[in-house]
């Protein structure tokens, strides 16, 4: 129930920052080649410069994932450790019905 919910809102939110930090390069990566960077780049300084800027925004990309997967994991580990608290919960109270069952039978 709840915890089906937390999970997939955990989820949803990590989706979401990747993709948004997807999208902030592909729309840095468009600026570039609009203004014909990548068009015309003959220049050995240029292509440097150029490849250092991919490697910047692809940096960038991997640290927003990697944001978004420790926050997704932290909330997975939450939920798992409520997971397990609960199930021990319901043991005990299982096995007090199981007793308290048992109980009430007639000895024979």
């Amino acid at each position: 129930g709840v915890y089906a919910v937390l999970f997939v809102v955990a989820v949803y939110l990590y989706w979401g920052r990747c993709y948004m930090a997807e999208r902030e390069v592909q729309q840095r990566n468009e600026s570039v080649v609009s203004r014909g960077a990548l068009k015309e780049l003959a220049d050995p300084q240029e292509i440097l410069e150029e490849l250092e800027l991919q490697i910047d925004d692809a940096a960038y990309s991997l640290t927003k994932l990697l944001e978004a997967t420790t926050i997704v994991s932290a909330r997975v580990e939450e939920l798992a450790s409520k997971c397990t608290e609960n199930a021990q919960f319901l043991k005990i109270w299982q096995d007090f019905l199981k007793e308290g069952f048992e109980s009430l039978k007639p000895s024979g």
